[in-house]
């Protein structure tokens, strides 16, 4: 299997999503103007290359600073010159199929062909190696990021709790108990919903939330 490159769930994780796309993206447009490149096998090539340096950076315990492509809005001279680099090494590499192998699109697919390019080495221009990040740091920003985002979640659910106000959680709970859907915790947390200006705590707020869209999985629709 090929590497990921980094996997967050909040803002940070759309940030570096576009990040990754807009890497892709440039990796693409800079094949075409190859003068190596005589067509076929872009998709191959822009894939391989993308993981071959991010397995290459990763054995450097560093990753790709996402964030700073998110802030530019592009690549760095520095990784765009490593990207030519890669890919032209990975083009190489790729349409050199074993005998019994003609398809070079399919061989692609295979774990023989990951394995030879993650075979193949070359060394990191000191300009590019300077724009990484350590590992650490990456995975301390996913930590801060995601502590953020439960809090960012737990207000939002507050205030979604509150706008929706104590009559609308009234009808959910009568309707919850009809049709035996709710349990201890359920109630529990509702009796605080019904009796707002009372303001339910940012977990009680996100339990209600869910427990909303569960009922209304269920069939429970606000009058």
């Amino acid at each position: 299997m090929m590497p990921q490159l980094l996997n967050v769930t909040n803002e940070l994780s759309f940030k570096h999503l576009v990040a990754r796309a807009i890497v892709f993206r440039t990796t693409e447009k800079l094949i075409m103007k190859q003068p190596w490149y005589g067509g076929g096998y872009r998709a191959n090539i822009v894939v391989c290359s993308i993981a071959w340096i991010a397995n290459k950076v990763s054995g450097m315990k560093k990753v790709i600073n996402f964030s700073k492509i998110w802030e530019k809005q592009e690549i760095s001279k520095a990784f765009y010159r490593t990207l030519e680099n890669v890919a032209y090494q990975i083009h190489e590499i790729i349409i050199d199929t074993q005998e019994n192998i003609s398809n070079v699109t399919e061989w692609c697919k295979k774990e023989g062909c990951w394995l030879k390019v993650k075979a193949f080495d070359m060394d990191l221009s000191e300009a590019f190696i300077s724009e990484l990040i350590e590992k650490e740091t990456a995975a301390t920003d996913e930590k801060d990021a995601k502590k953020i985002q439960k809090i960012d979640d737990g207000i939002n659910a507050q205030k979604e709790v509150l706008n929706l106000g104590p009559e609308k959680w009234k009808e959910l709970s009568v309707w919850g108990c009809s049709q035996r859907l709710l349990n201890e915790k359920d109630m529990g947390i509702l009796q605080v919903a019904v009796k707002i200006p009372g303001i339910p705590s940012e977990k009680q707020s996100m339990h209600l939330m869910k427990l909303l869209a569960k009922m209304t999985i269920e069939g429970f629709k606000f009058k």
